[in-house]
C-alpha cells in the first residue's frame, strides 16, 4: 500500500547551519542534504519519508557547490580543482549517508525487545557518529566526561542557540522542562523534568535517561528528536540525544545553574 504523504514542516526555527534549540546538535542539516542530494533508501514507511521531503534540503548541500561553481568560472580556483566548498559539500553528504542510515536501521529494526544488543550497539554507533563530527558535542561530552560542571555550564549558557528566544523564553527552557511562564500545551506538562532532578541521577534506573533505557531513547530520537524540533518544540524535552551522549546529569546542573532555564529570573 502506497504511504500517506507527509505533510511538508513549516521552515526550521533555526537556520540550517545553526544549532537546532538543544546544545547537543545532531546534524540537522546533513539529513536535508542527504535527503536531496543522495537518498538511500525507498520505503513506504512514512516515518522515513520525514527524511527526504523538507523544502530547505537541497540549499545546505548545493549552495556551496553552486559557490564554488561561480569561484571557478571567475578565474579564482584552477580548473579541476577540489575548492574548500565542494569538500565541504562531499563530507556533509557522506556523513549523512551514515547518519540516515542509523536512523533507517532503528526503524527497521524497532520490533526487536529492548535487550536485543542491536539497541545498545547501535546507541554507541551514534555517540560515536556525533563525537567525531561535531566539534560542539564533543566539548560538551568531553566537559561531562571529566566532571567538569563550570565549563560546561559556562559554555551552554553563552550566546548560543539554547539562549535564542523560542516561543517567548530562551530555548533551552523547554529542552530543561521549565513550568513557570510556559504553555505545554497538549502535553501539559514536560515529559522530562531536569527543572526538579538532581545532578547525579540521569542514568540511575529511575532517572530521566536510566528508565528508558537505548530502544527507547534511540526511537524518541528518530520519532521525536532533531528533525521534529522545528515542527513541533515540545518535543524537544522528550528524552533522546543528550541522554545517549552521556550528558544529562551535566544537562540537569545546566538547567538549574542557568538564568531562564527553570525559571522566569
Amino acid at each position: 500500500a502506497a504511504a500517506t504523504p507527509r505533510p511538508r514542516p513549516p521552515p526550521p526555527f533555526f537556520p540550517c547551519s545553526a544549532a537546532m534549540a538543544s546544545r547537543a546538535v545532531t546534524l540537522r542539516c546533513m539529513v536535508l542534504a542527504v535527503a536531496a542530494v543522495a537518498p538511500v533508501v525507498a520505503t513506504p514507511d512514512p516515518r522515513l519519508a520525514a527524511i527526504a521531503d523538507d523544502a530547505g534540503a537541497a540549499e545546505c548541500a548545493v549552495s556551496a557547490l553552486q559557490h564554488d561553481a561561480g569561484r571557478q568560472r571567475r578565474g579564482v580556483q584552477a580548473p579541476g580543482a577540489v575548492s574548500p566548498s565542494a569538500r565541504r559539500v562531499r563530507d556533509t553528504i557522506r556523513l549523512a549517508k551514515e547518519y540516515v542510515n542509523l536512523e533507517v536501521s532503528i526503524l527497521q529494526n524497532e520490533q526487536l525487545p529492548a535487550s536485543d544488543p542491536f539497541w545498545s550497539t547501535t546507541s554507541k554507533q551514534l555517540k560515536d557518529i556525533v563525537y567525531r563530527n561535531d566539534p560542539d558535542a564533543k566539548v560538551w561530552m568531553d566537559f561531562c566526561a571529566a566532571g567538569d560542571y563550570d565549563s560546561f555550564n559556562a559554555k551552554s549558557c553563552g550566546p548560543g542557540p539554547g539562549s535564542n528566544e523560542l516561543a517567548g523564553v530562551a530555548a533551552d527552557a523547554w529542552y530543561c522542562g521549565r513550568t513557570e511562564g510556559m504553555d505545554w500545551g497538549a502535553m501539559g506538562k514536560p515529559v522530562a523534568d531536569l527543572c526538579g532532578a538532581t545532578t547525579g541521577t540521569a542514568y540511575t534506573p529511575e532517572g530521566i535517561c536510566g528508565s528508558l533505557g537505548d530502544r527507547q531513547l534511540l526511537l524518541n530520537f528518530v520519532k521525536q528528536g532533531p528533525t521534529q524540533w522545528a515542527i513541533d518544540h515540545l518535543t524537544i524535552n522528550v528524552p533522546s540525544i543528550d541522554c545517549i551522549l552521556g550528558i544529562v546529569d551535566c544537562d540537569i546542573e545546566y538547567c538549574h545553574r542557568c538564568a531562564g532555564r527553570c525559571n522566569s529570573a
